[in-house]
């Protein structure tokens, strides 16, 4: 469970450290560009899309904690992007949604088979490859 405190604490500290940044420097990504970022995503096919969603599932997958802490602060910037090109009611979304899936990528982590290891306890397969599922299944939603 301390994990998934850290998790969280890397998120929030990411958007705190970006927030305190665009007042005192700007926008570290301007909206002009997010939103053009935005556009462009939204071209591209389903399938390009969902292999752009699946990297932080991949980065979950394969690095374990580190990973899912790289994706959370990540978030944590882009929330603040977000709330910079279109306002509070759509981060607030954003970060409910970003909040899930964060927790669903450190259950990725979590049952991950180097971290169980590390820690000395039975490698579960099985949950393994749920939480695993159930990641590439909201990345496969969200890419929607």
């Amino acid at each position: 469970m301390k994990w998934l405190y850290a998790v969280y604490i890397f998120y929030w500290l990411s958007v705190a450290t970006a927030a305190v940044l665009a007042m005192l420097e700007g926008p570290l990504i301007p909206p002009e560009d997010f939103k053009k970022s935005i556009e462009e995503v939204k071209s591209k096919t389903y399938l390009e899309r969902l292999a752009q969603s699946l990297i932080d599932v991949a980065l979950a997958a394969v690095f374990s904690y580190p990973g899912v802490f790289l994706a959370a602060s990540l978030y944590g910037v882009m929330t603040i992007a977000l709330l910079d090109a279109y306002g509070l009611s759509n981060a607030i979304v954003y970060m409910a949604f970003v909040n899930v899936y964060l927790y669903i990528l450190y259950q990725v982590a979590r049952w991950h088979p180097a971290a169980l290891w590390i820690q000395r306890r039975k490698i579960n397969w099985k949950m393994y490859a749920l939480w695993l599922l159930a990641a590439v299944s909201v990345a496969g939603v969200l890419s929607v």
